[in-house]
């Protein structure tokens, strides 16, 4: 059995304005992953799918977050980057344990 899960996020800079003038400033596209375990982990149980989701915000933190990120720009798409790769990581933890739930 598989035991890992990939957390994938993608950072994207934000339009900035300045004045009248209005200049999109669209930093590069990174991309970025790593792998949460759920190795040791019953996932049938409600302990620990807890403890896999507290893995999984920990992992969408540390790949979501930029060492520059002093902006309000630069903070909203942390905060877009973590919600998108919790949420799509949730969607691989539903179809995970979705035939382990059913054969309770």
């Amino acid at each position: 059995m598989k035991t890992i899960i990939t957390i994938a996020a993608a950072a994207l800079a934000t339009a900035l304005t300045t004045g009248f003038a209005t200049a999109a400033f669209a930093e590069p596209r990174v991309e970025a992953s790593t792998t949460v375990s759920y190795a040791g982990l019953d996932l049938a149980s409600p302990a620990g799918q807890a403890q896999l989701a507290r893995r999984i915000h920990s992992a969408a933190y540390h790949v979501c977050s930029r060492s520059s990120g002093s902006s309000l720009a630069e903070k909203l798409d942390e905060l877009h980057c973590r919600t998108k790769a919790i949420a799509d990581a949730q969607v691989r933890v539903a179809a995970l344990t979705a035939p382990m739930l059913a054969s309770r």
